[in-house]
């Protein structure tokens, strides 16, 4: 009878041992699960935070063109660039500065409220070689060297 109640009394602390250590572990699942959930919602938040309007070229549009609301699809992207970095409603009317590929998102830096004149050029120039013989009214062409040889002619027969 000894045996039997001590056997009782033995499975009896092993059943409550395997109860608290259950619990135990549910108690940290479920703060591990809500943590996880937490962090989940956060990520989406994030996630729905980068959604952006953009207005995407529906063919190529050349440098030059007056820009008009029927060349574009509006189309929701997720971007990290802020919103306001990309064309809206407001710039329609305005002139695109390059060339616009079908499907990728137009920034606003890429538009100007009036056309370019033909004859503008911005350049920079590194340096310029002048022979030691040359004199006032000869003529040179200006070339732009690359690094790998590549050597163009940029102004032919400039008078010095």
């Amino acid at each position: 009878m000894r045996t039997v109640l001590l056997s009782m009394l033995i499975s009896l602390l092993v059943i409550i041992l395997f109860s608290v250590a259950y619990c135990i572990f549910r108690q940290r699942l479920g703060r591990t699960v809500n943590e996880y959930e937490e962090n989940l919602e956060k990520l989406r938040l994030d996630l729905y935070s980068l959604n952006r309007l953009v207005y995407i070229p529906k063919q190529d549009i050349p440098s030059g063109t007056v820009l008009t609301r029927d060349m574009f699809d509006i189309v929701e992207m997720k971007l990290n660039i802020p919103q306001a970095e990309f064309i809206d409603e407001t710039d329609m009317g305005k002139v695109n500065m390059i060339y616009l590929p079908a499907g990728t998102p137009v920034l606003k830096m890429t538009v100007a409220d009036e056309k370019l004149p033909d004859d503008l050029r911005e350049l920079e120039f590194n340096m310029f070689l002048v022979q030691s013989n040359q004199k006032k009214g000869d003529f040179v062409d200006v070339r732009i060297v690359f690094p790998n040889g590549e050597n163009y002619i940029v102004l032919s027969k400039k008078d010095r």
